[in-house]
């Protein structure tokens, strides 16, 4: 096949991916909405699940059709790394991210302790069917502990309860119907056509994975977190962020693994985005134009890290 036609189809692929992570992310977040669920809640678990649905989709595709190992914890890491070195770094160049560093500084530490875990598991060039069951594990502890908050709050901030049945029926077909889009796309479009353009191109597909399909499937939650911060919905912003990169690891690398054994070296890579989680404390603690130089530099260092990868 010509490879400008697999260059177009993976494109499409990615256009679609992100359609259908928009309409499951719409649906889902208004689902969530109608419940009474805080913002940050929101964006900690319902948008960063439904943000992190490509990521698992191309991922496991990857790992399990098409044996190719290095392209699925690559995608992972490589969102992971493009959470914060892109997203958060275009955000906060943006506009300061004013959010209460006490409503996400708990969060903040469950990342960094999530981040720890995933480099002492991967760390030895391998996830094993155990440790993926591990971070499945880590990740239902993870749920039942923002199901248990937005109980609690939703007590002390009880919602009405009467939403029309057409809305509840809107919501729940724009999350099946996006998550089918998903699915689709993933695997005929993103993924079969990026073999021939791996083999063209010269590179494995652990680079792919870590740059172009990692950049491609983080795009639903740059535009998720770039239009919630716009329009001033700070908390399902940066939630979105910080929970992407917790589901990613715990949820997808997990669920992934549990399946099949990863065989995959990301030494270098893992050390790349520990260092952009150590670079989220700075980012929240500071504000105005001393937040916005550290949003520079994420950014800044993920255009790096881009550049070195293909070298």
């Amino acid at each position: 096949m010509n490879i400008t036609l697999d260059i177009a189809l993976v494109i499409l692929g990615i256009v679609l991916l992100n359609l259908g992570a928009n309409w499951l992310v719409d649906g889902a977040s208004n689902i969530a909405v109608n419940l009474g669920v805080r913002p940050l809640l929101v964006g900690l678990t319902v948008v960063a699940l439904g943000t992190s649905a490509p990521e698992f989709v191309v991922s496991l595709v990857a790992v399990i059709t098409k044996d190719m190992d290095g392209m699925s914890i690559g995608n992972i890491v490589g969102s992971n790394i493009a959470n914060i070195g892109l997203i958060l770094g275009v955000s906060a160049v943006m506009v300061p991210l004013a959010v209460d560093r006490k409503i996400i500084k708990r969060d903040l530490v469950i990342l960094a302790i999530v981040t720890l875990l995933l480099i002492g598991i991967a760390g030895n060039d391998s996830v094993t069917r155990r440790e993926g069951a591990l971070l499945l594990f880590g990740g239902v502890l993870f749920f039942t502990d923002m199901l248990r908050r937005a109980r609690k709050e939703h007590r002390n901030n009880p919602q009405n309860d009467k939403v029309r049945k057409r809305v509840w029926a809107k919501n729940i077909f724009l999350v099946v119907f996006g998550l089918a889009v998903l699915i689709g796309s993933s695997n005929w479009l993103i993924v079969d056509h990026s073999i021939p353009i791996m083999a063209w191109l010269g590179v494995s597909d652990t680079v792919i994975g870590l740059t172009i399909i990692a950049i491609g499937t983080s795009l639903p939650e740059l535009a998720a977190s770039v239009a919630s911060i716009a329009k001033g919905h700070f908390e399902i912003g940066v939630g979105n962020v910080i929970g992407s990169n917790i589901i990613n690891t715990l949820i997808v690398l997990g669920g992934v693994a549990s399946i099949r054994e990863i065989n995959a070296s990301m030494n270098i890579q893992l050390a790349v985005q520990f260092f952009m989680t150590l670079m989220l404390y700075p980012l929240f603690k500071l504000s105005g134009p001393a937040q916005r130089f550290v949003g520079g530099f994420l950014l800044t260092a993920y255009i790096v890290f881009i550049v070195w990868s293909f070298f």
